[in-house]
């Protein structure tokens, strides 16, 4: 990358850094400079501020534009636009980028520090200046292919599935969910975890035979021929599915898009009630 200065004049800038921050940016023994614990921390940093201030500038571009801002809305690996689509109307879609991957994990935290503006979530994670507002109740349910050892079972055995493999959306534990309904009241665990990203991902692998996974029961399309849905557990594992945005959020197309949410799914909390898009 060139950065139109002279090896005189980038030393004299990383010297300077290093004076303000009042730290060791940069190991300078041995024939090539490398970033010390601190200025690996600082470049981290400094990417993503990069990648904000890009974002904010598009932003701003887009409404110099006449453009409304966008809202940034993620259900994470889970296929939001199938729950929004009967529920919105075209203005309010046309208005919303639909965010599936994001730097920061759980969503909650990705609202937080502004990488998102609304996350459709189910886990219980409490964060100061947030806010959650429940839509619908629904049940976690385990999905194997048919000739799956677990198919045989009329719940999820913890007995057998130590020896499976798991495909889940992320290795990061979230509260309310599996780890905490399944894996750590019995302190077992699957043997093998395989990471797919989206559920779409997640049936194809389940569907070839690769192992089994634990997803909410409206994510699951009707034409899963190949795999069995088990329940977790014999009365069910049930869920809150909630939409959470910032405590002191200000911007008016996301206010009122997380208003139209709450309205659009009060005639009633059980998922059993609310239809979705296949």
């Amino acid at each position: 990358m060139r950065l139109n200065l002279t090896p005189s004049a980038l030393s004299h800038q990383m010297k300077k850094a290093e004076a303000a921050l009042r730290v060791v940016l940069f190991d300078r023994r041995g024939p090539r400079m490398q970033l010390t614990t601190a200025g690996q921390q600082v470049y981290a940093a400094g990417r993503v501020i990069l990648a904000q201030l890009a974002e904010a500038e598009e932003i701003l571009e887009r409404t110099r534009h006449g453009n409304r801002p966008a809202v940034r809305l993620s259900g994470g690996a889970y296929p939001v636009q199938r729950l929004l689509i009967p529920r919105l109307g075209l203005e309010d879609l046309s208005q919303i980028d639909f965010v599936t991957r994001t730097r920061h994990f759980p969503l909650v935290e990705a609202v937080s520090e502004g990488e998102i503006d609304l996350a459709l979530v189910c886990s219980r994670l409490n964060r100061p200046g947030i806010r959650h507002y429940p839509l619908f109740s629904d049940e976690l349910v385990a999905v194997v292919h048919r000739s799956h050892s677990l198919a045989a079972f009329a719940t999820l055995s913890t007995s057998t599935f130590e020896d499976a493999t798991y495909v889940s959306y992320s290795r990061v534990v979230e509260e309310g969910l599996d780890d905490e309904l399944l894996f750590r009241p019995t302190r077992r665990g699957p043997a093998h975890f395989v990471l797919a990203e989206t559920v779409e991902a997640i049936l194809d692998l389940v569907s070839a035979g690769v192992g089994f996974s634990i997803l909410s029961r409206w994510a699951l399309p009707d034409n899963l021929n190949a795999v069995v849905v088990l329940p977790l557990i014999e009365d069910g594992a049930r869920v809150m599915w909630s939409i959470v945005r910032r405590e002191h959020e200000k911007s008016a197309p996301t206010l009122s898009l997380c208003e139209d949410l709450r309205e659009s799914f009060a005639s009633g909390l059980d998922f059993a009630e609310v239809p979705i898009v296949t």
